[in-house]
């Protein structure tokens, strides 16, 4: 597997050789197009956009009144009924191959996971315990360094109904401000006995 996550051309013998047929098949396909277009666009078929895109495959833009004289498959026309957009026939077997390489490349991949799958099966449990352990040790490295960058304090805990911050601050909105360097005042608070009840106001 590559950084993404996909399965690398390379996994395997066959999928590297999917994978250069499907390059040099792409690389044929880019000639045989561009000739098609050059032919087509020196004899005035093509309106000024000289190409398109329809169902995935790259298509000449040609002035309705010439259609007849491109041979391939139409796969559109423009809403104004005035450009059809044919993909020409030189270049539909060539697409049609590397449609089917694509296909076999697909084949290849879920071949490659189905036996990875299988190879690793064995060891499920032991890999879930192992990424639960990663879990927790990275969540307590973020707390860690989270903590860290705002100066923050553990918060000493006993049996008193009293609750107190002492130069305390939101630290989202200090993050906020670090754009602009606006600063953010800290501020103390004590809740103990009687005192039990905080009103906020303000906007």
């Amino acid at each position: 597997m590559d950084e993404e996550g996909d399965v690398r051309p390379n996994a395997s013998e066959e999928l590297m050789r999917i994978s250069k047929s499907i390059r040099s098949k792409e690389r044929e396909l880019e000639k045989v197009f561009n000739e098609q277009l050059e032919s087509f666009k020196s004899r005035g078929f093509l309106v000024d956009t000289l190409e398109s895109l329809r169902n995935g495959r790259r298509v000449l833009t040609v002035a309705v009144e010439h259609k007849r004289k491109i041979p391939g498959i139409i796969h559109d026309e423009s809403a104004t009924g005035k450009t059809v957009y044919i993909e020409p026939e030189k270049v539909i077997s060539i697409n049609h191959e590397v449609y089917n390489l694509y296909a076999e490349r697909r084949h290849e991949i879920y071949k490659i996971l189905r036996a990875l799958c299988a190879f690793i099966r064995p060891y499920a449990d032991a890999l879930l315990v192992v990424q639960h352990t990663l879990v927790k040790l990275d969540t307590i490295r973020a707390k860690a360094k989270f903590a860290y960058r705002f100066n923050a304090k553990k918060p000493y805990l006993n049996a008193k109904s009293a609750f107190g911050l002492k130069t305390a601050f939101n630290p989202v909105l200090v993050v906020k401000n670090e754009a602009t360097s606006s600063p953010v005042i800290p501020f103390d608070l004590e809740l103990f006995g009687n005192n039990r009840i905080l009103v906020l106001s303000g906007p």
